[in-house]
């Protein structure tokens, strides 16, 4: 059975688990905040798109006016296309600040308006902060590189991506897979599409085909496993992890060290039997 997580977005439409932000009410605390400390003439631009998410944005960028008696002006939502075309912005941007001059603050929908409107503006007499505040959604690089800081509002990603994990593991508990054997009788495979699994029978002279394919076999199921081990105690270190499993750091240190002394003597091992494999197949 395949178990799908969304992250980030949602499709109304689609019958599985997700992980979001809640865009309408970040949307609304973001614009209330502008309001409180000031700003009456809040605009945004975003895209004009179906997508839930973008759409819960601009909900609650209108709600928050609505809520604050500041009333929605819809001269004040440019929407552009959501190919991102730059022109677009640009226009967005230009036609915004040509026909209201008042606006004192824009909410941008994405980090990508956000990164070609704030360079268009840079280009014009309008100075970031003292004449014009800018918030964007999510923080991209290209923010740090303006000459003034750049407010957003920040999706949590590490705890976006741990609930979708948990949240999989969660849905998956319950489903086990197995190994099935089987045989068949009285069938000719061709010569060209068989092999013959023994280490004398090797087409290369590389000492990795001249290790005996049970031990082989073996040998890799106990790298997976141990691989596998080690991700989890990683994944328990986390502090959400801590916080749901309660384990100590003392715990966790102490796994990890038993864990890593038992690869140690499994590598070593490894090395040592291989060795004389090697001379058993080469007296």
């Amino acid at each position: 059975m395949k178990k799908e997580i969304i992250t980030e977005i949602n499709f109304p439409g689609i019958k599985t688990s997700y992980v979001i932000l809640v865009n309408y009410s970040a949307s609304l605390d973001a614009v209330k905040h502008l309001i409180t400390t000031g700003r009456k003439r809040i605009a945004m631009i975003t895209y004009d798109s179906g997508l839930v998410h973008l759409q819960e944005r601009t909900n609650g960028y209108i709600a928050a006016l609505e809520q604050n008696a500041l009333g929605f002006d819809k001269n004040l939502l440019k929407l552009v296309e959501i190919e991102n075309d730059r022109q677009a912005i640009e226009n967005a941007v230009n036609g915004l600040l040509a026909t209201n001059p008042c606006v004192d603050t824009v909410l941008f929908g994405s980090n990508k308006i956000a990164t070609c409107s704030l360079k268009f503006i840079n280009s014009l007499s309008v100075k970031v902060t003292q004449d014009l505040v800018v918030i964007c959604f999510d923080h991209t690089q290209m923010l740090d590189l303006f000459y003034s800081p750049v407010t957003y509002v920040k999706q949590p990603l590490e705890e976006i991506g741990w609930l979708a994990i948990k949240s999989l593991i969660e849905n998956m508990k319950d489903i086990a897979t197995a190994s099935n054997s089987f045989e068949v009788k009285q069938l000719r495979i061709p010569k060209n599409r068989s092999f013959t699994i023994d280490s004398n029978a090797a087409m290369m002279d590389a000492p990795i085909y001249r290790y005996p394919f049970q031990q082989f076999a073996e040998a890799t199921l106990a790298v997976n496993s141990s691989g596998m081990a080690m991700r989890f105690i990683d994944v328990c270190s986390a502090p959400e992890a801590n916080k749901a499993y309660r384990l100590t750091e003392v715990q966790l240190m102490d796994a990890r060290k038993q864990l890593q002394t038992a690869r140690q003597h499994f590598y070593t091992s490894v090395i040592h039997n291989r060795g004389r494999s090697m001379c058993s197949n080469h007296p």
